[in-house]
């Protein structure tokens, strides 16, 4: 046990004497009190005050703030020793708890890069102190009238001395005058109030000699091409690209495929169609250009495929596990590109250039018979499929007789 005294007058009344009581061990929190008694002038005990700490068993603790309620009990004594009266008190006391705040940093998207749609070539200066008139043009491409348009005036760049004043005309409407500046810059929508090709704008300043100013369209809204509906096109198909904020002016584009310009056929604001020309030759990895509003956009490239063609069979009738040869154009020269049927039954392609397929005839399902051999390169079937016999005796084809139809004296 441990005593801790605590001794304190109250001067002229009493005396107050505090005992602190201390039990070691396991049983030091359920324990500990504080006593304090108070003497009147006789050195009587007028009052005795008992004060219980709450355990921490018995404590509210949270994340914040730890809370300790204590409880004092004070009993008043007459003179002659006897008990007047109890009182029972509580006292919380708080302890805040440093709290640690996290804070979680936030990215913002940088601004899109304004695009420029057209500008002064360069600066106007003063020849002042007077009045000048300075006449322009708004270049504008197809296309680019659709998008949100921003005409931005500078009035002073750097190390010069901005005017005093600057109004402006559209087409012969005002525009601006010198009060809609914000300090040296005006800003101002110009969102439809242009039109493809050249749109006079007539600047009247007043400046002193030195003065400068300049100008620019520009919008932050680009015209974004991300790539083509399908890898693989023949002569003549109509293949869309694929974006976004795509103008829909025909006029907006140009189109070229391996070097040749081709047809827009239809445009909206997330795809433009095209028509592959009828010339384009046969290949992998193909070129397409795209040019919207005179805007170069991203390298893309097609793989062209012709549509096979037969043109003849070394024979006419031929048993299976036997060699034919078939002759014409687009067949290419991956075999692995190349299906031979028989009437549905494929064959098995030996070896192919552009204008032969070699290929092992499979055992027919009845002989004699007629049989239709299909060709398909890269996935296109030939317009027109070929005839032959299924018999057991070879017949070549020295007559040349056509691949479309069995020879008179066979059927």
């Amino acid at each position: 046990m441990s005593l801790r005294t605590k001794v304190s007058f109250h001067l002229p009344l009493a005396l107050s004497f505090g005992c602190s009581v201390l039990v070691a061990g396991s049983v030091l929190a359920q324990s500990s009190y504080v006593q304090s008694y108070t003497y009147n002038k006789k050195g009587q005990i007028q009052s005795t005050t008992s004060v219980q700490p709450q355990t921490a068993k018995d404590s509210i603790v949270t994340d914040k703030t730890k809370t300790t309620s204590t409880t004092s009990t004070t009993t008043d004594t007459s003179k002659n020793g006897a008990t007047t009266s109890t009182s029972t008190s509580t006292s919380t006391a708080s302890s805040s708890k440093t709290a640690t705040t996290s804070t979680t940093a936030t990215t913002t998207k940088a601004p899109a890069k304004p695009v420029i749609v057209s500008q002064s070539k360069k600066d106007f200066v003063s020849q002042g102190p007077k009045w000048q008139n300075f006449s322009d043009y708004i270049e504008v491409k197809p296309g680019q009238e659709a998008m949100p348009l921003t005409l931005t005036v500078n009035n002073g760049t750097q190390g010069t001395t901005p005017y005093r004043a600057i109004r402006a005309t559209l087409g012969g409407k005002q525009l601006f005058t010198e009060r809609d500046f914000s300090g040296r810059t005006l800003t101002l929508d110009l969102s439809g109030a242009v039109t493809p090709g050249s749109t006079q704008i007539i600047f009247t300043a007043y400046g002193n000699a030195g003065s400068t100013f300049n100008w620019q369209v520009a919008s932050t809204v680009k015209a974004n091409v991300t790539g083509l509906a399908k890898d693989k096109a023949s002569p003549g198909d109509k293949i869309k690209a694929q974006g976004k904020n795509l103008p829909t002016d025909l006029k907006a584009y140009a189109i070229k495929v391996d070097g040749t310009a081709v047809t827009v056929n239809s445009a909206t604001s997330t795809d433009v169609e095209f028509t592959i020309p009828e010339k384009a030759k046969p290949g992998k990895a193909k070129p397409v250009e795209i040019k919207v509003s005179g805007v170069k956009a991203k390298a893309l490239t097609i793989t062209i495929v012709v549509k096979p063609e037969i043109k003849g069979l070394n024979y006419v009738a031929l048993s299976g596990g036997q060699s034919l040869t078939i002759s014409g154009v687009n067949f290419g020269t991956d075999t692995k590109e190349v299906k031979v049927t028989f009437n549905g039954q494929a064959g098995q392609v030996q070896s192919v250039t552009d204008s032969s397929i070699n290929v092992i005839t499979p055992e027919f399902l009845t002989s004699p018979g007629t049989i239709e051999v299909k060709v398909s390169v890269g996935g296109l079937d030939a317009d027109k499929s070929a005839k032959m016999m299924s018999s057991m005796r070879a017949i070549p084809n020295d007559e040349g007789y056509s691949p479309f139809e069995i020879p008179a004296h066979l059927r």
